[in-house]
């Protein structure tokens, strides 16, 4: 009698290679990996290589990065949002996204099951199952062993280790997770906030000490609340973050660390890699400055929060969703213009930025002289606004 079949997302990292071999004692194991960025050709073979190596009987991969940028970048780039005020979401953006694809698949391909690496303590089960929940037909099981029988990642690099599947010291101490929006890092002295985080626990960006000596200025052109070239170049948004990527990572821009609330309640640590997250995000937000009105900002103070909450819970077939999704759209129809960045030794410092619909430009401007009204105005504009505070 043959196996029940199980689709199984991929990455090719420890998780997910245990999973292949815990879940094949039960099901026939299909893999798939969604590409978001971050995965160049040698990786893909390799990825699927390993897949192959740990049992499963086929191996699929699915290039979702335009629709990353469509679906979930565009509108998140509007947000301005930074959880803790310094994380941009950086990977787990995507997994609602994945698991659509993911509950598509199985759907139409006839599966019993899917299955994903999710642990126990993190956010990415959560994001993963209201997904799945919500688009698998009736019928089709979940699968979590990560999650569900909660292993050791010392345990799990035992068993593949002793069946000749061979795992690299670092991966057992730490997993790193990447995208075209950044990469984590967790694991060992992130799980201990009284401990310093290695120097040299990194990715691509490297130690201020080591960037060039010399600044690098970078100018980012934005259209409809979107970033679209990089110093006059226009590019797709795709490559326009990948250079700028490139370009923080190069002069030590775009590494944290975050500490903050999981969706369950509790605390977690990360290291993070952003460059082209950090750039736009500081430049879209100084913009916004400059073209929106004072009580437009108030709006976008609260709505921009609410949208990247809630997709950091998972919660992006929500259909709020869309509504705050159409209001940062027609409100970015003003934030056009370009923005000035200088690079140095991981700093980056605002230098100049120009749009034609700047608030600083026409009668009403701030300076030592006022423009289109007098002074006399001002005094009864001040003793007015007084009389609600006088004794």
């Amino acid at each position: 009698m043959s196996k029940p079949r199980l689709l199984l997302a991929f990455s090719g990292g420890l998780d997910t290679s245990f999973c292949v071999v815990h879940l094949g004692r039960d099901y026939e194991v299909t893999t798939v990996t969604f590409d978001c960025g971050g995965v160049d050709e040698e990786e893909r073979r390799s990825i699927e290589a390993r897949a192959l190596e740990c049992g499963a009987v086929a191996h699929h991969f699915v290039d979702l990065k335009p629709e990353l940028c469509d679906v979930i970048l565009t509108p998140l780039i509007r947000s301005d949002y930074l959880k803790g005020e310094n994380y941009p979401l950086c990977v787990g953006s995507e997994r609602g996204l994945q698991a659509a694809h993911l509950a598509r698949m199985a759907n139409e391909g006839g599966f019993d099951a899917v299955g994903h690496g999710c642990t126990a303590a993190g956010n990415d089960q959560v994001r993963f199952d209201v997904t799945l929940l919500a688009l698998l037909n009736e019928g089709i099981a979940i699968e979590a062993p990560i999650r569900d029988l909660m292993p050791s990642r010392e345990e799990c690099s035992d068993i593949l280790n002793g069946m000749g599947i061979k795992v690299e010291k670092k991966t057992t101490t730490y997993s790193i997770n990447t995208s075209l929006w950044g990469t984590t890092i967790g694991g060992g002295p992130t799980h201990d906030p009284s401990q310093d985080i290695p120097a040299d626990l990194r990715y691509k960006v490297v130690r201020p000490d080591e960037a060039p000596a010399d600044h690098r200025d970078v100018t980012i052109g934005f259209t409809g609340g979107i970033p679209v070239s990089v110093d006059g170049h226009a590019m797709p948004l795709y490559d326009l973050i990948e250079t700028l990527n490139e370009v923080g990572a190069a002069h030590g821009v775009g590494r944290d660390v975050h500490t903050g609330d999981t969706v369950l309640g509790i605390k977690g640590r990360i290291v993070f890699e952003a460059p082209a997250a950090f750039l736009i995000h500081m430049a879209h937000r100084e913009l916004n400055k400059l073209v929106l009105s004072k009580h437009q900002l108030v709006m976008r103070s609260y709505l921009g929060p609410l949208y990247g909450q809630l997709l950091h819970e998972g919660l992006w077939l929500d259909a709020v969703m869309g509504d705050v999704a159409a209001y940062l759209e027609h409100e970015g129809r003003v934030c056009e213009g370009e923005v000035t960045l200088r690079l140095y030794r991981g700093t980056c410092e605002l230098l100049r930025m120009d749009s034609p619909h700047s608030k600083m430009k026409g009668k009403a401007r701030y300076g030592e002289t006022g423009a289109g009204w007098t002074g006399a105005d001002t005094q009864g504009f001040a003793r007015i606004l007084s009389l609600g505070v006088r004794k």
